[in-house]
């Protein structure tokens, strides 16, 4: 027998959006509000990594 345990992830409420989700949506929210203009560029994955206080793979 397997020591997996089986989550259906479409009934659970309770989970969060991962970290790199977060970040998407985040940076997504202030292209909307236009933090950034069309044709700017947004910054570095290692100025993302600092801003929102993750890792550089999260943000990649």
């Amino acid at each position: 027998m397997s020591d997996l345990t089986y989550y259906d992830l479409r009934r659970s409420k309770a989970m969060s959006p991962s970290l790199p989700v977060q970040v998407a949506k985040e940076l997504g929210r202030r292209k909307v509000a236009g933090t950034y203009t069309p044709g700017s560029l947004i910054d570095d994955e290692k100025r993302l990594a600092d801003r929102f206080q993750v890792s550089r793979v999260v943000v990649r």
